[in-house]
């Protein structure tokens, strides 16, 4: 009698098909091994296929969205590059949980996900979205929203180095990698952005049809009162200088009213999209744009249509081809006199120059200029509050100050002139306190853009930040105190601050007040019981920001719940989770602090 065959088997092949769909990733290779005829229904390059669609970042070497596009199945080895993008996510895992494990050569790690490219996005993403019990949730969290980061500004400084050397980027790309340096999620990068700016055309020729009647002059009113109907209407005074102006896909996708330079590159890329020859032109104090319709006639009168090409060889085009538009303001065209007698009044003369189109490079320093004046200012940094994981991908966008400072600044230097020591020393201070990752782009890029003074400057810091990266922290132990109850207060312990009734957590200790002499005068230390010769903690505090505090200002609270402390990001830079059972937060930070 043969033996029966299991059920399973008996299953026809496109239920078994329907069924290995649902087998994970890390087990669809087993499934491969069971018998011929499930190697041979797992082994349909469909299969694959559908699995690699499972994955929505690729770096661009794949040319991944062309083979979908094309639905390839016989001109692509899916499983292999299935394959590939699997060992990439084990990769990624290993070399985030070498960097969560432990408190050296991180930058390391970082580096190394880096070269993974975009194909690493997929895998952080998941790591960011951890589950909240997860064992070091907030620490994975934290560095995997790092990581995630630090693949964005490369892909940013990317952009800027082929816009620097005089190559073909678009304008929205160009300006889009500013989104780069201030997003702290997975989904809003330049790609988001142009998928954006596609649904806005598609948006305005599902209500406007192609009409070939149209002038390009027509066509520009349509497209600025469409975009005026759908909030580009211009900043007010009052918000003009608000920082998130100044990015072109927070602008897309949030905050509509914003600058002239932001309304006029989203003018610009729509009007591509729509076979409008549309450019940026850098007019005075102001950004406009410039239409070209070689089919219609000028509104100018009297205008001198024999004008030479500008300086800087750029030809200003015949102008009875042209028309001047201001979509920050209304979608009514302006003369190139009006325009001329506004550089007039500003004591200005109508060099075409600021009539002609500006360059790519031009506007993406221009971008540098109004962040910077919006950090000006804002003057000092503003109390920042916790983000859910879940909502960073979703409007409202608010970028952070040094984030957006430092994209400015590094788009100068890649963009800009060459930079002044000034320059280069505010960007040093900027990446050893928060972007220490990036210290490769400083001795590589960085390096070729300056003076041979400040090369070895800059060589002698970058050489400081990796070598205090691979140095272990040396250990600061209770058993060296003099008393064992000297220091009262543990790492990770949640309290109220006397005085000022914030709450915040513990994140490291000295047996006494060890700072800066100016700020223990200024701060009155020694009018406190103890004086400084009392413990002090280095706290983070429930409005985001770090502080230093006296053990006499501690009111201890055991609360039952993490609160909006873990609701930050950079709580993960200190301690993995919150433990409901003690009231304390779990402290990541076990080889600098051991008896913590």
């Amino acid at each position: 009698m043969e033996p029966q065959a299991s059920g399973l088997l008996n299953l026809p092949d496109e239920i078994l098909q329907d069924i290995f769909q649902f087998v994970s990733d890390e087990s669809i290779f087993a499934i491969t091994r069971v018998c011929r005829r499930f190697y041979v229904l797992s082994n349909l390059p469909i299969a694959w296929r559908d699995r690699c669609k499972r994955f929505h970042f690729w770096e661009s070497r794949h040319k991944h969205a062309e083979l979908l596009q094309n639905d390839s199945l016989l001109t692509m080895d899916w499983k292999r590059l299935f394959v590939r993008r699997y060992e990439s996510d084990g990769r990624v895992t290993d070399l985030l949980n070498t960097i969560i494990a432990s408190n050296t050569n991180k930058i390391d790690g970082f580096e190394k996900i880096a070269m993974e490219g975009y194909d690493a996005k997929d895998c952080l993403k998941r790591h960011l979205l951890v589950a909240d019990d997860a064992e070091d949730v907030l620490a994975r969290r934290y560095y995997a929203s790092e990581a995630l980061s630090f693949l964005h500004r490369k892909r940013a400084v990317e952009i800027w180095k082929q816009v620097g050397a005089g190559k073909d980027v678009s304008l929205e790309e160009a300006l889009g990698a500013y989104d780069l340096f201030v997003t702290r999620g997975a989904n809003r990068d330049v790609e988001h952005t142009t998928r954006s700016l596609d649904e806005l055309a598609k948006q305005f020729r599902a209500e406007n049809p192609y009409d070939p009647t149209l002038s390009a002059r027509e066509t520009a009113s349509l497209l600025i009162s469409f975009m005026r109907n759908n909030g580009f209407t211009g900043a007010s005074f009052d918000n003009y200088h608000i920082l998130r102006n100044s990015f072109l896909g927070i602008c897309v996708d949030s905050n509509r009213a914003t600058l002239p330079l932001t309304t006029v590159a989203v003018f610009c890329a729509l009007g591509r999209r729509i076979n409008l020859d549309v450019k940026p032109c850098g007019f005075a104090f102001h950004v406009i744009a410039i239409v070209t319709d070689p089919n219609s006639p000028s509104k100018e009168e009297g205008d001198d249509t024999k004008s030479n090409s500008s300086d800087d060889g750029r030809n200003p085009r015949d102008k009875s081809h042209i028309s001047y538009w201001d979509p920050f303001k209304s979608n009514q065209e302006i003369t190139r006199r009006e325009l001329e007698q506004s550089l007039h009044a500003h004591g200005m003369i109508a060099h075409d120059t600021f009539l002609t189109p500006s360059t790519t490079r031009e506007l993406v320093v221009r971008v540098a200029r109004n962040i910077l004046e919006s950090v000006r200012l804002a003057g000092q940094p503003q109390p920042t509050a916790p983000c859910a994981v879940a909502d960073m991908d979703r409007p409202p966008f608010y970028p952070e100050r040094h984030a957006a400072l430092y994209a400015a600044l590094s788009a100068s230097v890649i963009c800009g002139p060459p930079p002044s020591s000034r320059l280069l020393e505010h960007m040093c201070t900027l990446m050893q306190r928060d972007f220490y990752m990036d210290v490769g782009f400083f001795e590589t890029d960085m390096a070729r853009l300056i003076t041979d003074d400040d090369a070895m400057m800059l060589h002698n810091i970058c050489k400081a930040v990796r070598a205090e990266d691979a140095m272990k922290k040396r250990p600061v132990s209770r058993k060296d105190l003099t008393h064992a109850s000297q220091v009262q207060y543990h790492v990770g312990t949640v309290f109220r601050h006397k005085r000022y009734d914030y709450e915040a957590v513990i994140t490291g200790w000295t047996a006494n007040c060890e700072t800066e002499e100016n700020w223990i005068r200024f701060m009155d230390v020694d009018k406190l019981k103890r004086g400084r010769h009392q413990p002090f903690y280095n706290v983070f505090v429930s409005d985001g920001s770090s502080r230093y505090v006296a053990e006499d200002s501690i009111i201890m609270l055991e609360p039952s719940e993490a609160g909006v402390l873990s609701g930050f990001l950079a709580m993960g830079k200190y301690f993995k989770r919150f433990d409901i059972a003690s009231g304390k937060f779990v402290s990541n930070l076990k080889e600098e602090y051991p008896d913590d």
